[in-house]
């Protein structure tokens, strides 16, 4: 089971690479990654095409609203780390507040290995409209 949900991470971080890589209009934007528990997509990215990349660690919930809301990038890429929200009950809100301001001057990429219920608030509360998760089932 484990080994088959690696599989499956490893294929979406390919997936999601081999997307941000062959987009050329990538080299024009100033990109910000914050990276979760995994560095799969980070790993993958071709530094030859990205020009201006900028690297945030893990950080806690209310690190990330705080790098969400300072941002000046057009291109934001937020590995969730649902680990981080344990414990922080109400930051859900404030980080998909802040995703959703953000969303106004830069394009956002949340991704996460699998639908967490912080994940699910988050979704829900920044793009309302829509659920913008995809779960295990809906890739395999």
């Amino acid at each position: 089971m484990k080994r088959d949900l690696d599989r499956r991470l490893e294929a979406l971080e390919e997936m999601l690479a081999r997307a941000l890589n062959g987009n050329h209009n990538m080299q024009r934007l100033r990109i910000l990654f914050i990276t979760g528990i995994r560095l799969g997509i980070l790993s993958r990215l071709d530094r030859d095409l990205i020009m201006e990349l900028n690297v945030r660690g893990p950080s806690p919930p209310s690190e990330l609203w705080t790098i969400v809301e300072e941002n000046h990038h057009s291109f934001l890429i937020v590995e969730h780390n649902p680990l981080h929200h344990e414990g922080a009950r109400n930051m859900a809100g404030h980080v998909a507040q802040a995703l959703k301001q953000a969303s106004r001057e830069a394009t956002i990429l949340l991704y996460a290995p699998a639908l967490d219920r912080h994940l699910e608030t988050m979704a829900e509360l920044a793009v309302p409209w829509s659920s913008a998760s995809m779960t295990w089932r809906e890739l395999g």
